[in-house]
């Protein structure tokens, strides 16, 4: 498996200040493959790549060498990351595999033997190490992003520091200062996306409706027409602010030129980018007429 760019790295490191990252694994050894069985997720989980250009070289390279990245396991036999090594083994009958423990206390109960906390440090460590090991589409780093930041806020009352992970800080934090987690700009790095946009998901996971959550994670609307509906609805009906009623009308159709331009063949987007520049000016000067 390729190792960890060095400024995922830091991320990762980042994140495990607000003593949310799991613990350090035991020594690795060597477990019957029958004895395993998958994490099952509560909240949020990387999607498979599985047929992908990654997963076959991957599958290659276990038939021809074995597992050489222990699955990293908890005491009841679930497997908490290498869901693809764990297939693959299954796929190619090996009797036993490499596992690293990790120390994470289980509750007597069988029905849910982990707190609520540890699930939530569970799924995001996974988040964000499949961010660091694998090619992910853009809209499907934004759906991990926006599910991530969904869940901490759904969570445990612990999980107040876990929304620090998405926090509008900017630059990073001094070596002196409390745990609060990586900034924004940090969290840029890793999911590889300019900051605005992740502020944009941000507003959505944190302010928009279901129905709109659900179209963008379906890939039924864009994230422009998502925010833009979120912001909207945030704004509507209030008394404050008289260009509202005016502008938001029209964000939506610029939420509607951005998809159109996503949609549009290469060689019609001259033509359209010169109506869009006309339209953005018409715009200004409407905005600037009604203050």
């Amino acid at each position: 498996m390729p190792p960890v760019p060095g400024e995922v790295a830091g991320a990762l490191a980042a994140t495990r200040r607000d003593g949310l990252g799991l613990p350090a694994p035991g020594q690795p050894e060597m477990c019957a493959l029958a004895t395993l069985r998958l994490y099952p997720p509560r909240w949020v989980w990387p999607p498979s790549f599985e047929g992908a250009h990654e997963w076959r070289v991957l599958r290659e390279d276990i038939a021809a060498h074995g597992i050489r990245t222990p699955l990293r396991i908890l005491s009841n036999r679930w497997v908490i990351d290498g869901t693809q090594r764990y297939r693959i083994a299954l796929e190619l009958g090996l009797e036993t595999v490499p596992v690293q423990v990790v120390p994470i206390p289980l509750e007597p109960s069988d029905a849910e033997p982990l707190s609520p906390f540890d699930r939530l440090r569970i799924e995001r460590t996974a988040v964000l190490e499949a961010l660091a090991r694998r090619h992910l589409t853009r809209h499907q780093r934004d759906v991990l992003f926006l599910t991530l930041e969904a869940a901490q806020g759904l969570g445990p009352p612990e999980a107040g520091t876990a929304r620090r992970l998405a926090n509008l800080r900017r630059g990073p934090g001094r070596s002196d200062a409390p745990p609060t987690g990586p900034s924004l700009d940090e969290i840029a790095r890793l999911y590889d996306t300019p900051v605005r946009r992740l502020q944009k998901l941000l507003t959505l996971a944190r302010r928009g409706d279901g129905e709109v959550q659900a179209q963008f994670t379906r890939g039924a609307i864009s994230l422009e027409r998502a925010y833009a509906a979120t912001v909207t609805a945030d704004r509507s009906g209030d008394p404050r602010d008289p260009v509202v009623a005016y502008v938001t009308p029209r964000l939506d159709v610029l939420a509607r030129l951005v998809d159109c331009w996503a949609a549009c063949p290469s060689r019609e987007r001259g033509p359209f980018l010169a109506e869009f520049v006309r339209w953005r000016d018409r715009f200004e000067a409407s905005v600037e007429a009604v203050t």
